[in-house]
């Protein structure tokens, strides 16, 4: 367990001293900054638009009269809005102002988006993690090591996956600290109200903004798995490089131009927005089959680089 640990460190110490790595480090601090403006703006806006329980109401109003359209047909669009009303009605309730998610931890939760940017670095190094090796003559040293190829390749599928953590953990703390920049004292007391089904529920938003990233997780380690499959098969870090971002940066428009086909919920691109699920459109069931899809999918791919990296011999 030591010795694959120790594998596991060389190949997250490879990845941080690669030159370079500290450039798309500091840079992620940008897009951080362009959101925070954006965030505190609507913050400003929010806070000129008046009584805002009055607007809440008529804005419920508005919904239901939108929903009524519908009337007893069961869409997405109306379970939105369904969504929509009872998050509403919940605010007024317990007099909780729509305004109130603008604060530091408010802030850290909208800069979850952001994962996306930590998805093409992550492919970035996925694609290049084993054809590097290859580049660069590295990989004979590598194998004639007592280490397998198996515990290789498992090392450094483990070490993307530690990768993502702690470039996660850079986002989070830049978003903290742009959150402080913005809203001062206003942090610990904000909460995010959602719907679970058609049912309004609160929760702490630092927990949101963690269960957030956890959820992102799944999603970038396929990704980052379709990466070194291609990467292990090509023996070249541009095509598997191209060809992976492709795919990421088009998985929404796959999946709405796939979601009218019955046999699409078994396509990856379905699933990889499980904040998504997990807001309860598709509920504790569908989120369930979206990770078992994501699974499934990831190690299938991790499987087709195993075999392809156990045969293929070394020129």
């Amino acid at each position: 367990m030591f010795k694959w640990g120790m594998l596991v460190y060389n190949e997250l110490l490879k990845i941080v001293k690669r030159k370079g790595f500290l450039v798309p480090l500091l840079l992620l601090f940008v897009p951080v900054l362009i959101l925070g403006n954006w965030d505190y703006i609507e913050y400003q806006q929010a806070l000129q638009t008046g009584d805002w329980q009055e607007n809440m109401k008529l804005d419920i109003a508005r919904k239901q009269e939108e929903l009524r359209a519908f009337g007893q047909a069961d869409s997405p669009t109306a379970d939105i809005l369904r969504q929509e009303i009872a998050v509403g009605e919940y605010q007024l309730a317990h007099n909780i102002p729509p305004y109130s998610e603008h604060s530091v931890f408010g802030f850290m939760n909208s800069a979850v988006v952001l994962t996306s940017i930590i998805g093409v670095l992550l492919i970035f190094y996925a694609s290049s993690i084993v054809s590097k090796e290859h580049s660069m003559g590295t990989i004979h040293f590598l194998l004639v090591r007592s280490a397998s190829r198996t515990s290789i390749l498992w090392a450094k599928f483990a070490a993307l996956a530690m990768l993502y953590m702690i470039l996660s953990a850079v986002l989070m703390l830049y978003s903290f600290i742009q959150g402080v920049f913005l809203y001062g004292k206003i942090a610990f007391d904000s909460v995010v109200v959602t719907a679970v089904g058609n049912i309004a529920v609160t929760e702490s938003m630092m927990m949101a903004t963690i269960k957030a990233y956890m959820l992102d997780f799944l999603p970038m380690l396929l990704f980052a798995a379709i990466a070194l499959c291609l990467s292990v098969l090509l023996r070249s870090s541009g095509p598997a490089l191209i060809t992976t971002l492709l795919l990421f940066l088009s998985k929404g428009s796959l999946a709405q131009l796939l979601s009218k086909y019955e046999w699409s919920k078994y396509v990856f691109v379905m699933h990889t927005n499980l904040r998504m699920n997990i807001g309860g459109l598709g509920g504790q069931t569908e989120t369930m089959f979206s990770i078992a899809v994501l699974l499934f999918y990831t190690a299938l791919f991790f499987l087709i680089a195993f075999f392809a990296f156990q045969k293929r011999d070394i020129a």
